[in-house]
């Protein structure tokens, strides 16, 4: 979500005495919350009496969203907070006015948790021990938080708004974000973790899911419906054209027909594991559209009976999808599909029952999704997956 330009004129008004804007009352209705975090980062806020110094209401892309700039006093020192309602009375946002207007630095999704958290440790009564809960490292110029020279969070809050320069960085599994102001830099080094990032937990990623699932069920899209006839002459040379492998077995792979002197995907009958494997990944190609009934592994399992070219196509947006064969038996399939993202390093895993004759079949398949496993995790689940005893890991391989 951008950010209003009037916030640069807020922060101007609070670190040089300006007078500002009259200020206007919350509303009364109930305030709603994206997360508990956010619920308790603005219960907390109450506690240094904020000043609501300007409100504005934005329309954009026929929705609104509520900007209230506010001022909250801290051991004497004066500092600028913005809390975002999206829609009004819903509690999207709260934090620092670190970035301006549509960044073309930062992705939104680590703006917002910049200023979220900066906020955090502000309010909080031991910072350090949320900096060590969550794995980050904080330091003003070249010293470590908690150092002599470092002793206060506060200090370094007004050379980030006023930064002249900010950068981010991508190191192995971590970020790095870094502001120059001046003479002085801040770095802040943090995890790739999508709760720690997102400020959701594990039930409140969950929860967003299913909500996403059904989403995708009810809208579709184009870009999800069949484009394209498969090959319809049989194949006398099917050629694996190789693609990224996450996985042993589980891969991007395809599978080519050169017959009639081109390079189309195989989809035939007289193939039906290759065909499985180009339809999997690529349904908007093949007149195949199964039903699937889908179990998601969650606190609370739901089942629910999807789309499988609507579910795949809003699976990959934002990441990458991985197929392969885990078991065959007369009658049936057994197919892995991995979804990774490869930002925040998290996997989606889903396991598929599929009939062997499912090119002329209507019977709906079956499926369970294991959403948000670590990746240290997923040998364990395959192994799982496998009945295996209590030897080494089993893993998948293609036949």
């Amino acid at each position: 979500m951008g950010k209003h330009k009037q916030i640069w004129l807020f922060v101007i008004c609070c670190f040089h005495g300006i007078p500002c804007l009259k200020a206007v009352p919350p509303p009364d209705a109930p305030l709603a919350y994206s997360s508990q975090i956010i619920q308790r980062l603005y219960t907390r806020l109450q506690d240094f009496t904020p000043h609501i110094v300007y409100q504005d209401t934005i329309h954009e892309n026929r929705s609104a969203y509520v900007i209230q700039y506010m001022e909250i006093i801290r051991q004497d020192l004066s500092f600028p907070v913005q809390v975002v309602q999206y829609p009004p009375g819903y509690v999207f946002h709260i934090g620092f006015p670190f970035f301006p207007e549509n960044s073309p630095v930062l992705p939104d999704a680590v703006q917002t948790f910049l200023e979220r958290y900066f906020l955090e440790l502000l309010l909080n009564r031991r910072p350090q021990e949320l900096l060590n809960q969550d794995h980050l490292l904080l330091t003003f110029n070249r010293a470590f938080y908690g150092s002599l020279s470092f002793q206060d969070v506060g200090m370094m809050i007004p050379k980030i708004i006023r930064a002249d320069q900010y950068t981010l960085y991508t190191i192995n599994n971590t970020l790095l974000a870094e502001w120059i102001s001046g003479k002085d830099t801040v770095r802040c080094r943090f995890p790739r973790n999508l709760q720690l990032i997102s400020g959701l937990d594990t039930r409140e990623l969950e929860d967003n899911l299913i909500d996403s699932l059904d989403k995708w069920q009810k809208t579709g899209n184009e870009s999800s419906r069949i484009r394209k006839n498969p090959v319809s002459t049989t194949p006398t040379s099917v050629f694996l054209k190789k693609g990224k492998e996450f996985y042993p077995g589980l891969s991007q792979d395809q599978y080519v027909n050169l017959s009639t002197g081109d390079s189309q995907m195989v989809y035939h009958s007289d193939f039906p594991e290759e065909s499985l494997q180009n339809a999997l990944l690529h349904p908007t190609l093949f007149s195949i559209s199964p039903r699937i009934e889908l179990t998601v592994q969650i606190y609370d399992p739901i089942t629910d009976t999807l789309n499988y070219a609507y579910l795949f196509h809003g699976f990959s947006m934002g990441h990458d999808i991985y197929a392969g064969i885990e078991n065959q038996t007369r009658e049936r399939f057994t197919w892995v599909l991995l979804i990774h993202h490869p930002h925040y390093d998290y996997i989606h895993l889903m396991t598929l029952d599929i009939p062997v004759q499912y090119m002329t079949s209507r019977e709906i398949w079956t499926g369970k999704l294991y959403p948000y496993i670590r990746q240290d995790n997923v040998t364990n689940i395959f192994s799982t997956l496998r009945q295996a005893s209590d030897t080494a890991p089993v893993r998948i391989h293609l036949k």
